[in-house]
């Protein structure tokens, strides 16, 4: 099959610029798409391909080349608009040959995810830890800052300086604004380029959309941000929760929205100021700002005026279960009224409550690069699914395509399930919330929650505590903005390790490896390790270990009376129980001093919590511990709490 003179130059120029690709020759780059088309215009074996054409051993290797690079995708991207062209590549895109080939390359590109596939089902590796998940990411989150690197490369230098050095935070003078991101602003490319740094692949968000920086007017640089949009409209979980029927969700989900990307930048990260972005997300201010903007606009569907109202935010976690999200409370009622009340004993009402979780289905992992080829296969081989027509002709959404894509390859629809139940968490802006989207109530009792009194809380409850912990708050005080740099001499840096909403080059990894070295040898002795690479993983395993371990304290109840630093660095520095209880009751901290006796075994939780993180059930009496310490720590604070009343009251 002979491409002409005017088509081969179009196909040229699109090669030459592309990155994926070397043409060589171009004349021998053309005889060799002609030999494809050929081949698949005739649906023959390769070694059938006339000697016209070349050696079909040499022309079978470039195409599972050009496959593996999914420049065939690119093709058929770059030139769908183009009749002509996408005509003749239309009888590539149904052939034998292509299919074949793409199967192998989708089974290869899960594999090298770090996916298992085992009877023919797309199975998780058998480590489950954050690490691991943040890993199978990582292909997904490479392709896209690939993507995005010609919108954004050129700004980079000037985006970096929005970023704050650990030096410019001044922890008593933060001060958060929210700062509303209009398209085409400077704003908008500072939202993108943060969100490239997320350990997953951020979403755009759908239908409406309402993005924020949060910026501290101290420093002038970005704490944070997050992005509410639609949500989508079958959630089990959710729907669950809320107790309505399929009527009341067509007729009120529009009083919904989601947080398709929420979370905080470093340095203010190390002093958990996610937790503030969350919190800052339900204020007044943002409610009355999507009401502004949306209020009375007809939906494109059903056609009709919405108030704009919030009733509730839904977000999911990142890496199955949130420290951020997870027991996140606010005082009720604010601060302001109740003055000269310690923070253990305030009223506390929770922000964001867990529901379930997510199914594990999604397609991250085929957002690697090889997502183009399946939009090429899917628009050649498969028919869209009928939808409204406001929407307007083809697919829905990503999932569709790689549905059909699965299906018309003889795959298993079933790997869209890549297994990762992310946690999914409801936030209710009003006492009423439940009974407004039911139907029950016409108007919504909102909570009051203005940004000012949501920063006092995280200042009083997170803010201050942090600061005063010295790990976390010399990793603020290091941090350095360039250590977000993510192109150098126009190539990706080498792949970060993911720390959070931070990310670590892997030349920095070392140094991490090395300030923990001496904990883990003293605490391996035994372990003979004679290899570099094994100590590595040695250390790596340790590492995630502790952080499993604090992750675990954290997410408890009991770390409302004890800090992760009194609980965590005293029991793991010392083996001797009481050594450690007379360094915890040497503390600050009133409340510990009368729980010798308790805190005595406080080295036994260790690995209560470290088979927590595990979710399996233990039978090392480490459970009934765990409950009787935190049942006395509500006993003694109840009572202090009380006398301290009476002492306030004139107790006679």
């Amino acid at each position: 099959m002979q491409i002409t003179d005017s088509v081969w130059e179009r196909i040229k120029n699109f090669l030459t610029n592309c990155q994926k690709v070397r043409v060589g020759d171009p004349e021998e780059c053309r005889m060799f798409i002609s030999a494809i088309l050929w081949i698949a215009k005739e649906n023959c074996v390769w070694h059938a391909l006339p000697d016209s054409y070349g050696n079909w051993r040499s022309v079978y290797s470039r195409f599972k080349s050009w496959c593996s690079s999914g420049v065939f995708g690119l093709l058929h991207t770059h030139f769908q608009t183009d009749e002509e062209i996408s005509g003749i590549f239309s009888t590539l895109y149904t052939s034998r040959i292509y299919a074949q080939m793409l199967r192998t390359r989708i089974k290869r590109s899960l594999e090298s995810q770090g996916f298992k596939i085992e009877d023919n089902q797309i199975c998780l590796p058998d480590n489950r830890g954050k690490e691991v998940i943040r890993g199978l990411h990582t292909e997904a989150v490479q392709h896209k800052i690939e993507a995005c690197k010609k919108g954004l490369i050129e700004y980079e230098p000037s985006l970096l300086q929005s970023f704050a050095s650990g030096k410019e935070v001044v922890v008593d003078k933060i001060n958060p604004k929210l700062i509303e991101v209009e398209s085409g602003s400077k704003e908008a490319l500072l939202f993108r380029y943060i969100g490239l740094h997320w350990s997953i692949p951020v979403s755009s968000g759908y239908g409406r959309r309402l993005r924020y920086l949060v910026v501290d007017q101290h420093t002038g640089k970005v704490m944070g941000l997050f992005g509410l949009g639609d949500p989508v409209f079958s959630l089990r979980h959710r729907d669950q929760w809320v107790g309505w029927n399929f009527e009341d969700r067509k007729d009120r989900l529009h009083h919904v929205v989601d947080a398709f990307v929420l979370g905080a930048v470093p340095p203010y990260s190390f002093l958990l100021g996610g937790k503030l972005i969350a919190l800052l997300a339900t204020s007044n201010e943002v409610r009355e700002a999507f009401k502004n903007k949306y209020g009375e606009r007809k939906s494109v569907i059903r056609e009709r005026e919405n108030a704009g109202e919030i009733a509730m935010i839904t977000t999911t976690s990142a890496l199955e279960r949130s420290s951020m999200y997870n027991r996140l409370k606010c005082a009720e009622p604010n601060l302001s009224a109740q003055p000269n009340v310690e923070i253990k004993h305030l009223e506390k009402r929770l922000v964001f409550e867990r529901v379930g979780h997510t199914q594990g289905f999604g397609e991250f992992h085929f957002s690697n690069g090889i997502y183009g080829s399946l939009i090429a296969y899917a628009k050649s081989n498969a028919t869209a699914t009928a939808s409204h027509e406001s929407w307007g002709p083809g697919f829905r959404n990503k999932q569709e395509v790689v549905q059909k894509a699965l299906g018309k390859l003889g795959l298993p629809k079933s790997w869209l399930n890549h297994g990762i139940k992310r946690e999914i968490y409801v936030a209710p802006l009003a006492e009423n919330t439940r009974a407004f989207l039911c139907g029950n109530d016409s108007e919504l009792n909102y909570y009051d929650q203005p940004i000012s009194e949501l920063f006092n809380w995280y200042r009083e409850r997170w803010l201050l505590p942090r600061s005063k912990q010295s790990k976390q708050y010399k990793q603020c005080k290091q941090w350095n903005p360039q250590e977000l740099e993510l192109w150098q001499n126009n190539q990706i840096k080498s792949s970060p390790v993911k720390r959070g909403n931070t990310s670590i080059n892997r030349q920095d990894k070392s140094a991490v490896y090395e300030s923990k070295s001496k904990y883990i040898v003293n605490k391996k002795k035994s372990a003979a390790v004679n290899d570099e690479k094994e100590f590595e993983e040695l250390i790596t395993k340790a590492i995630d270990r502790k952080q499993m371990f604090k992750n675990a304290f954290e997410n408890h109840e009991i770390s409302d009376y004890l800090t992760c630093e009194e609980f965590v660095d005293v029991c793991i520095s010392t083996k001797r129980a009481s050594v450690t209880a007379r360094q915890l009751c040497d503390s600050s901290n009133e409340t510990i001093k009368s729980y010798s006796n308790y805190l005595r075994r406080i080295r036994r939780a260790i690995t209560v919590f470290e088979t927590l993180t595990k979710g399996i059930n233990y039978g090392d009496g480490g459970a009934t511990w765990i409950r009787e310490l935190l049942l006395e720590l509500k006993s003694k604070t109840t009572v202090k709490s009380a006398n301290e009343k009476d002492n306030r009251g004139g107790r006679k």
